[in-house]
């Protein structure tokens, strides 16, 4: 899939993506009601890790996990009891 029409705004540690109107690449229609939208770009919680190569990742999240960054930059999931036990 191509993903035209969008601008990418920077700053010096973030970026955002913007459509023709406000939440557009969220899935928000123009009139501002959520879900109209059937492949949004990407949605409020929603985590991504860049690989190797500069795409972005979605990864599976669920309500509760801790993450962490390893020695090789790899963001990865560790049990909330491991952490309390180091």
């Amino acid at each position: 899939m191509i993903w035209l029409d969008y601008t990418v705004h920077s700053g010096p540690n973030c970026f955002t993506v913007q459509g023709d109107w406000p939440g557009e690449v969220m899935g928000f229609d123009k009139d501002g009601n959520p879900g109209n939208k059937t492949m949004p770009l990407y949605q409020p919680g929603d985590v991504f890790v860049v690989d190797q190569q500069g795409w972005l990742r979605k990864q599976k999240m669920q309500s509760g996990d801790v993450l962490m960054v390893n020695n090789d930059g790899q963001l990865i999931k560790v049990a909330a009891q491991t952490l309390e036990e180091s």
